[in-house]
């Protein structure tokens, strides 16, 4: 079985969707601390004028704080404006009416109180969109211990994993030594960003949330999604 291991993010990427494909089971990280100004709470989309980081306002002070317990600050506007960046990004956008019911789901009719609540909303939308079915494991409800490789292994240890695929990060922490005693198979999984027609036309600008292929390109994004992976072992 194959097992893929992240934090839940906001409006997440087409790499983190596309290691999502590569793998049965997906585990959702929950159970490490919050990194503030990272992909948890934020991501970008193009805009008419080139980029715009949408970000998830974090309730109170977060230094210490796991990610499945961080609280989303309800005081600002933050809904309205994510919803009206958005639409003036992408209402000219071939496939934005199919997603416009999703947006005010999210950003009129909804309050959103815990942020990894949000992030899978979003995540499971974007797959059943592209008619991806994985299994979904919250790592804070396995009990696992540990930090870094040690967490990582016991959660595939748990889950029965032949394969684990990291991220190109994976290779600052990870212990492939540890993974090969174990009979689990070590992949690195990178992302090559395969140019796509944008609305707001040339030049392409890549590594953008997924909703920016999803608007642009509607169902042929299920087939987009795979071109452009890599998988190399330690």
């Amino acid at each position: 079985m194959k097992i893929a291991i992240s934090q839940p993010r906001y409006l997440p990427a087409l790499n983190y969707l596309q290691r999502i494909l590569l793998v049965d089971t997906f585990v959702l990280l929950d159970n490490v601390q919050y990194t503030p100004r990272d992909w948890e709470n934020r991501n970008r989309i193009r805009t008419w004028n080139g980029t715009q980081w949408l970000s998830v306002p974090i309730a109170g002070h977060h230094q210490g704080r796991l990610l499945k317990s961080t609280a989303i600050d309800n005081g600002s506007p933050w809904q309205r404006q994510h919803y009206q960046a958005l639409v003036h990004s992408y209402k000219k956008a071939p496939y934005f009416h199919e997603f416009k019911p999703l947006l005010a789901e999210v950003y009129e009719a909804r309050r959103w109180e815990g942020l990894c609540e949000l992030n899978f909303f979003f995540l499971q939308a974007f797959l059943q969109y592209l008619g991806i079915e994985r299994r979904f494991v919250w790592a804070g409800e396995m009990g696992e211990n540990g930090a870094g490789s040690d967490l990582i292994l016991n959660l595939c240890r748990r889950l029965g994993a032949t394969t684990y695929i990291s991220g190109p990060l994976g290779k600052g922490y990870l212990a492939p030594e540890q993974f090969s005693q174990a009979q689990i198979d070590l992949l690195y999984h990178d992302y090559d960003p395969q140019p796509y027609g944008q609305v707001q036309g040339e030049p392409f600008i890549p590594w953008l949330s997924a909703i920016d292929l999803l608007m642009n390109h509607g169902p042929a994004s299920s087939e987009m999604l795979a071109a452009g992976a890599t998988l190399k072992g330690p």
